[in-house]
This record gives structure tokens, sequence and C-alpha cells, in this order.
């Protein structure tokens, strides 16, 4: 009896893997919307910069040098909706790459901030100790436009201690090519659901 059992098991799921979705194609219309709108899949946009120069020798010589760099990043999507990465890591079960990419997201917005923040005192600064300055020299008091000199140069010092700021982010250093596979295999283990 446990044999006829066991057999029965064996046979009921080859025949269910048979029956499971192969192919987008095998759905029917609204298997296909449903699957479409949980299916994940990965956007790249690649950014290119280049730079070069070029000096004359003589009328018909010249010496040239160009170099370039082209950066590829990856946004994620489930159905139509562009979700986060860390969101994507956490569908997929990836859990700890999800808690690294939070962590950097959380990063990147605290460094975002700082750098808004610092430009936005630094202008303020500026404005403010030229505003001092100005109101100094017509009332011909020397320490007021000096004070506001200072403010003005700290001002300006802030400002260019932002720029940096805008700069730095921390990256979670995952490959395109990783992450369209694991979609990949999301994706086909959605599709065999059906």
């Amino acid at each position: 009896m446990k044999k006829l059992i066991v057999l029965f098991f064996v046979l009921s799921v080859f025949v269910l893997s048979l029956s499971a979705a192969t192919d987008i194609n095998d759905l029917s219309y609204t298997e296909r919307q449903d699957y479409l709108s949980k299916a994940v899949t990965i956007e790249t946009v690649q950014e290119h910069e280049a730079s070069g120069y070029a000096m004359p020798l003589t009328d018909s010589l010249a010496i040239a040098h160009t170099e370039g760099l082209t950066t590829t990043e990856w946004f994620p999507y489930q159905g139509y909706k562009q979700i986060s990465k860390g969101d994507f890591f956490t569908l997929l079960g990836y859990d700890d790459l999800a808690q690294k990419q939070y962590k950097a997201d959380k990063f990147n917005n605290s460094m975002e901030i700082a750098s808004w923040t610092t430009f936005g005192v630094g202008i303020s600064a500026v404005l403010g100790g030229y505003l001092a300055m100005e109101l100094g020299a017509s009332d011909n008091n020397d320490a007021v436009e000096a004070t506001g000199g200072v403010i003005a140069l700290t001002g300006l010092v802030s400002m260019l201690v932002s720029i940096p700021l805008f700069f730095i982010r921390a990256n979670n250093d995952v490959s395109i090519s990783f992450a369209a596979g694991i979609a990949a295999n999301y994706n086909a283990q959605l599709l065999s659901t059906y």
C-alpha cells in the first residue's frame, strides 16, 4: 500500500510539472496579466562621459587624445512599477542584500541632506555677511564691516565644503548580471505556479 501511495505521489508531481506553464504564451489572458504584474524586470541606463584634446603640430598634423567612461546603472521593476533595490532583494528572498541596500540608501539620503543643508547655510552666510559689510561701509563702522567679511568668508567655506558631500555615495556593488539572473530565476519560478 505504501508503494502505491508513493507511486501515486510521484506520478501526480510529474503530471503537475507537465501541466505547469513553461512559457508566457501558455497562459490565459487573465493569468498573463497577473503574471506580468508580479514579474520583475531590470532596466539599465548607460551614461557616457568623454573628454579629450587636440594639439595641432602643423597644418596637416595634430596630436589628439580622447578618453571616456561609461557607467551602467540598473533599476528594478515589478510589473510596470519601479521598486527600490532594497524591495527587489526582499521580494526575491535576498534579505542580506536588502539590508545592505537599505543601509546604503539611508547613508546616501543623509549625505544629500547634509550637502544641501551645508550649501544653504553657506549661501545664507554669504548673503548675510555681504549685507553686514554694506551696512558697515554705509555707517563707516569698520567692526561691522569686518564682521560681515568674516561671516561671508565662512559662508563661502561652507559652500565649498558642501560640494564633495554631493558626490559621496555608498553602493551595494551588486552587478547587473547577478540582478538579472536572480530576476530570471524568480520569474521562472513564478511562471511555473500557473
